[in-house]
């Protein structure tokens, strides 16, 4: 596996041609200066250019052009390991490519211009192969197996984890912007939050006005609010609330 393609220039492939160094000898992008950024000399912006002469073959593509790229190059190197990086996409979407395919998917956020170190990472494999181990171990010391199914299961938890607490931290940062405030002040809070979830586990971690059932300071906190934010604090307090009845 010294000779490896990456096939897409985006976040998971900003942090994941660095940790592959040398192996890497192409990486395509549609945007020929991303590739170039990722892997100078060694770039290309046609999917005609992929070279047929690789040993492994990563697609870092999103979700709904993994399949029809596995389409578009079905004849190139049947003969290579072909893996893509999705949390949801099953691997018989690489079924065009070879016999050879697998699934390489790393549970974390990946964005451009934050370089990720992938050795602790947890990365979940899928497929026959030997060699689709053997890639995810040379990345990770945490390395975990997972079909299709379990996949898509811990994607939606990672939406739930990471994507939606990100978008309700934009919120609180234009809530206290509006009043001139700076969302690092909430920093503290954070951190201890996230400690207390992994350390004793989020459950038992939840605080505030939903899990006390202080109905009067929800009452107060939704009058402050604008309709669509003051609907999703109801949304989110009867979900707490619901949770702890049971």
């Amino acid at each position: 596996m010294n000779r490896i393609v990456v096939i897409g220039g985006g976040n998971v492939a900003a942090s994941l041609v660095p940790a592959l160094g040398d192996r890497v000898v192409q990486v395509y992008s549609r945007t020929h200066a991303h590739a170039e950024e990722l892997a100078p000399g060694r770039a290309t912006d046609s999917l005609d250019s992929v070279t047929a002469d690789a040993d492994v073959y990563i697609i870092t593509l999103v979700d709904d052009a993994v399949a029809p790229t596995a389409q578009r190059l079905a004849r190139l190197n049947p003969g290579a390991l072909w893996v893509h990086t999705s949390g949801s996409v099953p691997i018989e979407a690489l079924d065009p490519l070879g016999p050879r395919r697998g699934v390489v998917y790393p549970l974390q956020t990946f964005s451009r211009g934050r370089r990720r170190d992938f050795a602790d990472i947890p990365i979940f494999i899928e497929g026959d192969d030997p060699a689709v181990g053997l890639l995810a171990r040379s990345l990770s010391r945490r390395v975990l197996e997972a079909d299709s199914a379990r996949r898509r299961r811990l994607h939606i938890a990672a939406v739930f984890g990471c994507n939606f607490v990100n978008h309700l931290w934009a919120i609180a940062d234009r809530l206290l912007g509006d009043d001139g405030m700076s969302f690092d002040l909430l920093e503290p809070l954070l951190r201890e939050t996230l400690d207390k979830a992994v350390e004793t586990g989020p459950r038992s971690g939840q605080t505030g006005p939903a899990r006390r059932g202080d109905t009067r300071i929800m009452e107060s906190h939704k009058r402050m609010l604008p309709p669509e934010l003051a609907d999703l604090y109801s949304r989110l307090s009867e979900s707490i609330i619901k949770m702890y009845r049971q």
